[in-house]
């Protein structure tokens, strides 16, 4: 059984998430940005119903590009809807595992592939956690 620690940050808007997880470097004298790995959540208002679980080795920038990102962030427009993301492993494998640990945990609402992961994943959850995470770690 693998293990992974995911250090989550909450946002009020998935624009905000998108760039909070943008890396900016140097490249032949250019500032540039490049998304960072993630898995991320979105929740109710009260962080209790998980909604959707993701994953992304492009960071959420290049995952969600044009168009759909404002989709996303017309739908959560007064919502009250979160955002929580949290940076993931590079490597693809690890990260879809996770991914489908979270769905298999959480049993998000808009998630209907539910793959079993490959390898089970005992997940512990840091930083801004998500209300129901945390109420279920006290048990």
């Amino acid at each position: 059984m693998n293990r992974a620690e995911l250090r989550w940050t909450r946002f009020e808007s998935f624009l905000k998430a998108q760039d909070a997880l943008r890396a900016e470097f140097v490249f032949k004298g250019r500032r540039l940005k490049a998304g960072t790995p993630s898995v991320y959540l979105l929740t109710d208002r009260d962080e209790q119903a998980v909604l959707r679980v993701g994953q992304t080795g492009l960071g959420l920038l290049e995952e969600y590009k044009t168009g759909v990102r404002y989709l996303i962030e017309a739908a959560m427009h007064r919502s009250g809807n979160r955002v929580f993301v949290a940076e993931a492993p590079e490597n693809k494998d690890q990260r879809e595992d996770i991914e489908r640990t979270l769905i298999k945990t959480y049993d998000p609402l808009f998630n209907p592939e539910r793959r079993e992961p490959r390898s089970q994943v005992v997940i512990e959850h840091l930083g801004d956690v998500p209300r129901r995470f945390k109420a279920e770690s006290r048990r």
